[in-house]
């Protein structure tokens, strides 16, 4: 059997589904519908044309922590995720400090943005 997944929030309630693509069989979605779930935010890291900003690299502070993702369209062959970059904040209502860096190397931050929302991050639009 071969087969195929990609990964994202589907229904934008904070949780990562996953879409199972089967060769020559139906599809399926796994979505992840845990009741008690923590804090979150997800971010749109877009370049300066609105497209996304691929092998951007996100720096977040959240409380005490720092979380660092990097924006990758796939992980696999034959495999996509979702282009919003996901954080689990846990007990943390915000994001206190977020850092971009662009692919030529250029960083800008951007400061302060509740949980349980997507913020759009737009180069240029940062300090």
């Amino acid at each position: 059997m071969h087969f195929r997944h990609d990964g994202g929030d589907v229904v934008n309630d904070g949780g990562f589904d996953l879409l199972v693509v089967n060769r020559d069989e139906e599809a399926y979605l796994l979505r992840n519908s845990i009741n008690n779930r923590v804090n979150w935010i997800s971010s749109r890291v877009l370049n300066q044309h609105g497209s996304d900003a691929v092998e951007a690299v996100l720096k977040a502070k959240v409380g005490a922590a720092a979380k660092r993702r990097e924006l990758r369209m796939t992980y696999s062959f034959l495999a996509a995720n979702d282009p919003r970059i996901h954080l689990g904040l846990g007990d943390a209502e915000r994001v206190t400090e977020g850092a971009v860096r662009w692919l030529n190397g250029g960083i800008e931050l951007f400061r302060d943005f509740d949980s349980g929302q997507e913020v759009r991050l737009r180069r240029g639009n940062g300090e």
